[in-house]
């Protein structure tokens, strides 16, 4: 699935947010036990000729990802250059490794520990002494075989390494039309039970798996990445910087203009702990209910913190209004006490008709300024733009239908106090 062909940029990374945690399924991590929302098989895509994918919805760590990107060209895969280069996005892998040892888990690790090896109490500890001895990083400091190494020196059966990025480069220049141009850190020999000890497997399997390089007929580089598992709200925002980078880096030594970076998920979540801070970077998160007061709507009405009554001015939606205020009353009391009615909305209206006027008028006397004053008129435009695939705004923006949800989303910002 591609998250919104109209959409662009930040935009898709936003509609991912909003996919999972409308359609997200919940699972457990299988370390931490956190409880986590996750969707299966996703897919967004950034025009790298139309600028760089930075996210400015939230903080991006734009020097850690450079470092980092130069660490795994490099064919590195020891902490200490980076931690040098005050960048700490790994300390807590090569950490891990250590303090298990430490505890004697494995006992040809635990061997390789000095007596001033175990005074060591605490990570911050751990990374001073990777800084400052260099005896010590080149063994606790090591990661095992991940991106990097996997990138540069694979290794092979028959002894020998291979150097997967060299050997991309050199067919980007002779055949750079060809389709097996894919470089892998999936390596089985090193993941999980598949490796022959824990020592010799990767300290993390690799999340980004593999990527594949694509050039068109217009001289355009394109690079899609399949990321198996994806924290979509610490990691994929660092994902998208660092592949987008990586694509221009190869368009850059091939000679070619920067395409596009696909990025292409397997699980792609939120964890439960992130849940607060991934809604701070919206103004708004609406989930669209059904017009039934089915468990879709009440489990919805659970997780907001305000209800928006969309009232087609009809008499059968006055009786239905009034079973949805009950029902949230109830929601209030039982499940979600900080539930309230943001506002009613009235729609598809037509000021021609007397019944129209008449509920406008029932809702304004009974409600008062829980009323938007904006009207959703009936328009026709606002009806074909679903069967087109596009919202109101991209399917006739001029359209009297576009124009009041553009006025509703003015005053919604008003009343709130964030108009610009």
């Amino acid at each position: 699935m591609k998250i919104n062909d109209y959409r662009e940029g930040e935009y898709q990374y936003l509609d991912l947010l909003r996919d999972i945690l409308e359609n997200g399924h919940e699972k457990k991590e299988f370390n931490s036990g956190i409880t986590l929302k996750s969707v299966f098989g996703r897919q967004t895509r950034y025009d790298l000729s139309k600028g760089f994918p930075l996210l400015t919805t939230k903080k991006v760590f734009l020097r850690g990802i450079i470092e980092e990107l130069l660490w795994f060209l490099q064919g590195n895969s020891n902490i200490k250059y980076l931690v040098d280069r005050n960048v700490h996005i790994w300390d807590e892998w090569a950490y891990k490794r250590f303090t298990e040892a430490l505890s004697s888990k494995f006992k040809t690790q635990s061997s390789k520990l000095t007596k001033d090896d175990r005074k060591i109490k605490t990570q911050e500890e751990f990374i001073q002494k990777i800084k400052e001895n260099k005896k010590f990083a080149y063994r606790w400091g090591e990661l095992g075989p991940i991106y990097g190494r996997q990138w540069r020196k694979w290794e092979t059966s028959d002894g020998r390494t291979i150097d997967q990025i060299a050997w991309a480069i050199a067919k980007l220049k002779k055949t750079p039309t060809r389709k097996h141009i894919m470089i892998a850190a999936w390596n089985p020999e090193f993941v999980y039970e598949m490796a022959a000890s824990r020592e010799k497997s990767v300290v993390l399997p690799p999340c980004h798996s593999f990527f594949q390089i694509n050039v068109n007929d217009k001289n355009e580089l394109s690079l899609q990445l399949y990321q198996r598992s994806s924290d979509v709200f610490l990691g994929v925002p660092f994902n998208i910087a660092s592949y987008a980078l990586l694509t221009m880096m190869f368009a850059h030594v091939g000679g070619f203009k920067p395409g596009e970076f696909v990025h292409t998920f397997g699980d792609v979540h939120i964890y439960g702990n992130h849940m607060d801070q991934v809604k701070e970077q919206y103004d708004y998160i609406f989930i669209d209910c059904p017009p039934a007061l089915n468990m879709l709507t009440i489990n919805a009405m659970v997780a907001a913190d305000a209800v928006m009554i969309p009232m087609q001015c009809e008499y059968y939606a006055l009786e239905g209004l009034t079973a949805l205020l009950q029902t949230i009353e109830k929601i209030r009391k039982f499940l979600n006490p900080r539930l309230k009615v943001e506002g009613l909305l009235r729609t598809m209206y037509d000021p021609r008709n007397n019944l129209a006027n008449q509920v406008s008028a029932q809702l304004l006397e009974h409600f008062g300024d829980k009323v938007y004053r904006t009207i959703i008129p009936r328009n026709i435009r606002l009806a074909e733009a679903p069967s087109h695939g596009l919202p109101a705004l991209k399917y006739d923006r001029a359209s009297s239908g576009a124009m009041a949800y553009l006025a509703l989303a003015g005053e919604m910002l008003n009343r709130a106090g964030k108009a610009a």
